[in-house]
C-alpha cells in the first residue's frame, strides 16, 4: 500500500514541478527581443547585474516571483545587449537601452 502512494506522491511533485517551468515559460518569453524596462515594470528592479562579455550584459532577479511582493526561492538571469554602444558605455539603469536577448531561472521555487 505505501509503494503505490509514494509513487503517486513523486509523480505530483514532478508534475508540479513541471507546471511551475512552464509558467516562467509563460512569464518571461514575451519579453524576449523587447527592453528590459519592461520586465523592470513587471518584476520590480533587478538585484544586481554582471558583464557576460561579447557584449552581454546579465540581469539577475535574486526572488522572482509573480509580483514584487511574492518572493520565492527563484532566481532568474535575464542576458541582454544594449540597443547602442557597449556594455561599458551603456550603464546597466539605463534599461530602456538594453534588449532581452535570453533567460533561464534557477531553483525549486521557479514558476
Amino acid at each position: 500500500m505505501r509503494f503505490p502512494l509514494l509513487v503517486l506522491i513523486l509523480v505530483a511533485v514532478a508534475g508540479c514541478a513541471a507546471m511551475h517551468a512552464e509558467q516562467t515559460a509563460k512569464l518571461l518569453d514575451p519579453y524576449v527581443g523587447h527592453p528590459l524596462a519592461e520586465v523592470a515594470d513587471r518584476f520590480g528592479p533587478p538585484s544586481g547585474n554582471y558583464d557576460m562579455g561579447e557584449g552581454f550584459m546579465a540581469f539577475e532577479w535574486s526572488h522572482f516571483g509573480l509580483s514584487q511582493s511574492d518572493t520565492t526561492d527563484c532566481l532568474v538571469l535575464i542576458a541582454a545587449l544594449p540597443t547602442y554602444g557597449n556594455t561599458k558605455s551603456t550603464p546597466p539603469t539605463d534599461r530602456a537601452n538594453w534588449i532581452v536577448q535570453s533567460w533561464h531561472p534557477y531553483g525549486t521555487g521557479c514558476r
